[in-house]
């Protein structure tokens, strides 16, 4: 990642900053610090990298210069640090790689009470905010006026912070509250770094990539489908707005992986909701691996079929079945966010995945999340067999499916594009 010294230049002062843009970044945050040294920390320099690492480009900026850095009276001179963050806002607009993206504001201490103000007045639209173990009850007056979705990170040891952020919530319009396990205020082990600048890396590409899809969302009414899809992404698209019924129950999106993953980001994103993967793997007979005799799930379920001990015996039932949690657990481990599984319980849950042919792996899902408490089952993919459709509709509470293709011999058939994806795209999406 390459950084370019860059110098801003309000009224009273010239403010250094760095620049680093990947290759056609999808969005830009700029990072309000209110000091005169916070540019060069380790944990700036490290969101700056996840966030090029996810295709969007960082302005680390500090808002007070070096000499000023250490006047008290202005580390907290909440309007001083918001005018000057308007300013950096005005170089974004007019910058001509920057000029057009979506941009959003990431504020620390002080600096996340000046993101809140600047937010709430500026001329700039703002689509996506995070404040990291900030002071925004010092910018209360203006918290009702800020539209852009707000996530509040503070450590599970910063006793303070954790009282004024949840004390601020009601004020303001869209807020989501994220706590670090075992982080004090400065969030110093690399551990906790690290999960501030994935999750905050995760927040800005959801509504950088959300202003873009409802930019192009006349592309994706119902009359516009064409079957083969050019890929998954379209798909996805097309999908995620026939899924907007469910977008108030509050729902999760799992995807079946991998080929669903990208699809269901596309949906979650639409929907603005949880999203995560659904894990679970069938159980072949022995002497043949077409032969389906059963699937478990990541949490250990076992499901048979009825003539599965004619092709096994319990002992080999047994050893498959344990091989195969393994490899379960191994994939749920190389997530890059290694989070432990959404509870389904009490959720709508709605189940995705690319195309359905048989319908075996989706039936395990289904049965695992209705095992595990969800409230509502949703099964949703663009293309099914009549056949898995059937089964799945008396499985399910709800099935959403754009098209039920007389002739279905493989789900690559219905997909101009349909490249495989690799480990490697699914733990960047969950970065």
């Amino acid at each position: 990642m390459l950084k370019e010294e860059v110098i801003i230049a309000e009224q009273d002062a010239v403010l250094p900053g760095y620049l680093s843009l990947p290759k056609n970044p999808i969005g830009i945050v700029i990072f309000a610090n209110s000091s005169g040294t916070s540019r060069n920390a380790p944990e700036n320099d490290l969101l700056a990298q996840r966030l090029f690492e996810g295709g969007i480009g960082s302005l680390l900026l500090d808002l007070l210069t070096d000499s000023e850095g250490h006047d008290k009276g202005k580390i907290y001179n909440i309007k001083l640090l918001s005018l000057r963050l308007e300013a950096a806002m005005d170089w974004v607009s007019k910058h001509k790689l920057l000029r057009g993206l979506p941009a959003g504001l990431f504020g620390a201490d002080t600096g996340s009470a000046a993101a809140m103000s600047a937010a709430a007045q500026s001329k700039h639209e703002i689509s996506a905010l995070v404040s990291c173990g900030g002071r925004i009850d010092m910018a209360d007056k203006f918290l009702p006026y800020v539209d852009a979705p707000c996530l509040l990170l503070v450590g599970e040891k910063d006793e303070l912070g954790l009282k004024a952020n949840k004390s601020m919530l009601e004020l303001l319009n869209y807020a989501r509250f994220h706590v670090v396990e075992g982080a004090r205020h400065n969030f110093s082990r690399p551990e906790e770094m690290e999960e501030v600048a994935s999750v905050s890396t995760r927040w800005f590409k959801r509504y950088f990539n959300r202003k873009s899809y409802q930019e192009h969302s006349d592309d994706y009414r119902p009359e516009k489908l064409k079957i083969p899809f050019y890929d998954r992404y379209e798909a996805g698209h097309f999908l995620a707005r026939s899924l907007l019924k469910y977008k108030n129950e509050n729902p999760l999106v799992l995807a079946i992986p991998r080929g669903a993953v990208a699809m269901a980001d596309i949906i979650a994103t639409e929907l603005d909701c949880q999203m995560d993967i659904v894990l679970v793997k069938k159980i072949s007979a022995p002497n043949n691996q077409e032969l389906t005799i059963g699937s478990i799930n990541e949490f250990g379920d076992v499901y048979l079929s009825g003539n599965a001990k004619a092709y096994a015996t319990e002992e080999m039932i047994n050893e498959l079945a344990q091989r195969a949690q393994r490899n379960l657990k191994e994939y749920r481990d190389k997530l890059g966010s290694a989070h432990e599984p959404i509870s389904y319980d009490g959720r709508t849950v709605i189940i995705v995945d690319d195309g359905i042919a048989t319908g075996s792996t989706m039936l395990s899902a289904v049965i695992t999340v209705k095992e595990k408490g969800a409230r509502k089952v949703v099964v949703a993919a663009p293309v099914v067999s009549s056949s898995a459709q059937k089964m799945l509709e008396l499985a399910s509470d709800e099935t959403v499916f754009l098209n039920i293709p007389e002739n279905f011999y493989a789900v690559a058939q219905f997909y101009q594009n349909y490249p495989q994806v690799g480990d490697a795209e699914v733990e960047q999406i969950f970065k």
